[in-house]
């Protein structure tokens, strides 16, 4: 009985590996207008094209989670560019990280978010070989083989930030001078 229902259950389960990004992008970004914040997406496959403002995109998931995970960290980084524009009054903070909070899902690539320390360091896992890595969000966003093995959900939450702590100096170690190491010269 066991080997009819596997027979069965093969011929109606669609077998997806959890690598085929094939199966999860809908579509590209073909064109922007960063000034106002529009963007002209196409259907994968198709001639069919939209517009939509970078909120839209944010805040409807399919739209999102249909993006290359390049280009889902690239709406990362302009979104938090459009945030920082936004007046405090324009922008209530609690509904947006709401909203945000939903972007933690993971059906594909080989890396997977597991936190952010308080130096805004973020930390992910390689699910494959179980390695684990501490690195800023603005190298994972500049290195494109990097971002493009995570999920475009996840690749938008680097990308915003990325683009959060785009402006902000890399924290130089200085040692203070009474802690330096000491001129020594040889007496003979």
């Amino acid at each position: 009985m066991n080997l009819f229902v596997e027979i069965l259950t093969s011929f109606t389960k669609k077998h997806h590996s959890k690598d085929d990004k094939a199966n999860y992008i809908f579509y590209k970004i073909v064109d922007s207008d960063v000034t106002h914040e529009n963007f002209v997406l196409q259907c994968i496959n198709t001639k069919a094209i939209f517009r939509s403002k970078i909120s839209e995109i944010v805040f409807d998931t399919d739209i999102l989670y249909g993006l290359h995970p390049i280009q889902a960290c690239y709406i990362g980084i302009e979104y938090s560019k459009y945030l920082k524009s936004l007046n405090t009054t324009q922008l209530d903070k609690n509904q947006v990280k709401a909203k945000l909070n939903k972007y933690s899902v993971h059906r594909y690539g080989s890396y997977i978010l597991t936190f952010q320390n308080r130096t805004g360091e973020v930390g992910f896992v390689n699910h494959v070989t179980n390695d684990d890595f501490l690195m800023d969000p603005r190298d994972i966003a500049l290195s494109e083989e990097l971002i493009a093995e995570f999920d475009a959900a996840q690749a938008f939450y680097i990308g915003l930030l990325a683009g959060l702590k785009l402006n902000n100096p890399v924290k130089q170690l200085e040692i203070d001078k009474k802690y330096q190491k000491p001129h020594l010269v040889v007496v003979k």
